[in-house]
C-alpha cells in the first residue's frame, strides 16, 4: 500500500482527514518540540500512540533499505511518546528551543560543506555518514544550549527531553550519546515543504 493510502488510514482512526492530515514529520517534530505532542497526552492518548506506530510503520514500509536504517522503529517513537507523556508534569516547553538548537546544528554542518542531505534514494554509504554525523553537531547543540541547561524550577525538562529522543536514536548511528538522526528526515522533509 502507497504511503499515502496507509497514511490515510492511519489518520482516519483519529478523525483527522483533508488538510488537518499528520503525517511522518510531524510526529518527528512533535516529539523533537515536545510542546507539539503534549495535547496528545491526554485522555486519548492511547489512540494517539496507536497512530504514532502506524504513522512511523507506514513511512519505514515506502522507504528505502537504507532509510529503515537511518529510521527508529514504530514502537521506539512511541516509548518516546509515553516518556514524554509520563514526564509533562516535570517539562516547561518554554525551555526547548527548537529553532535554536536547529540553527546551531546547521551552522555546524554547514562549516563542514554538508549543506544539503543526500537524496532519499542515495546509497547507504552516502546517507549515513551525513544522517549519523549529523548527530553530533545536534548533541553538542542540545548540550550547549543554555535555556535548556539552566531551565528552572521544573530542572528535569533536559533529562525528559534528551530521554525521549534518545529512545528515536537509530542503531545504526552506533553508540553516540542520547540524539538521534530521525529528526535529519523530518526537517530535510520540512525545509523542502517551507523552500
Amino acid at each position: 500500500m502507497p504511503y499515502s493510502n496507509a497514511l490515510a488510514s492511519c489518520n482516519a482512526a483519529i478523525n483527522m482527514t483533508g488538510n488537518n492530515m499528520v503525517d511522518f514529520g510531524f510526529i518527528q517534530m512533535a516529539l523533537t518540540s515536545v510542546s507539539d505532542i503534549l495535547p496528545w497526552c491526554g485522555p486519548d492518548r492511547a489512540i494517539y500512540r496507536n497512530f504514532i506506530t502506524c504513522a512511523v510503520n507506514a513511512y519505514r514500509a515506502c522507504g528505502t533499505a537504507s532509510i529503515k536504517k537511518l529510521v527508529a522503529e514504530a514502537d521506539e517513537f512511541a516509548e518516546a511518546f509515553d516518556y514524554i507523556c509520563n514526564g509533562m508534569n516535570d517539562l516547561d516547553t518554554s525551555c526547548v528551543n527548537v529553532r535554536q538548537i536547529m540553527t546551531c546544528t546547521e551552522g555546524k554542518l554547514n562549516s563542514k560543506n554538508f549543506t544539503s542531505p543526500p537524496q532519499r534514494n542515495a546509497t547507504y554509504e552516502m546517507l549515513r555518514p551525513f544522517y549519523c554525523g549529523y548527530v553530533n553537531y545536534l548533541e553538542e547543540c542540545i548540550m550547549l544550549d543554555t535555556t535548556l541547561r539552566n531551565c528552572t524550577p521544573k530542572v528535569r525538562t533536559k533529562e525528559i527531553y534528551v530521554a525521549a529522543l534518545s529512545e528515536i536514536k537509530p542503531d545504526e548511528c552506533g553508540a553516540m550519546s542520547v540524539v538521534y538522526t530521525s529528526l535529519l528526515l523530518a526537517v530535510s522533509l520540512l525545509l523542502n515543504y517551507i523552500l
